[in-house]
């Protein structure tokens, strides 16, 4: 009977693609919020002149602190983490080690994109200019 009575509210509700459509959604909205603190990351380093990887930086993250320097950006990430980013911490407690996305190539690709947009900002902005000066060191 209860089975029954499930399979009544299940028909009579939202529909099996509305409700995968809807669990994608909140997917989607989850792991824009991962990728969200990873970019910040990465765009903090980029706009304060410090260096993203050291000399040991291959490998899976440890959030203990690791014997020797691997890097400014995986100490950002643990202190990130530290600091309550508890989103964060999920991610990488439960994400697969090739889906982590802090690998140098990731963090490569969102510097590429930062500058494009930054690089597509500055053209617009001359293209509807009267007129414009370059100053260059």
């Amino acid at each position: 009977v209860l089975d029954a009575d499930k399979f009544v509210q299940a028909v009579q509700g939202e529909s099996v693609k509305e409700r995968m459509d809807s669990a994608a959604r909140v997917q989607r909205q989850t792991n824009r919020k991962k990728l969200i603190s990873i970019i910040e990351l990465v765009l903090f380093c980029g706009r304060q002149g410090i260096a993203l990887r050291g000399h040991r930086d291959a490998g899976p993250l440890t959030l203990e602190d690791p014997l020797e320097n691997d890097g400014n950006f995986r100490a950002l990430v643990r202190l990130k983490i530290r600091s309550g980013d508890d989103l964060l911490r999920d991610h990488l407690e439960t994400a697969p080690g090739n889906a982590t996305y802090l690998s140098p190539q990731i963090q490569n690709e969102i510097l590429v994109a930062s500058s494009t947009l930054v690089q597509q900002t500055i053209v617009s902005q001359v293209n509807s200019a009267k007129c414009f000066s370059l100053l260059a060191d």
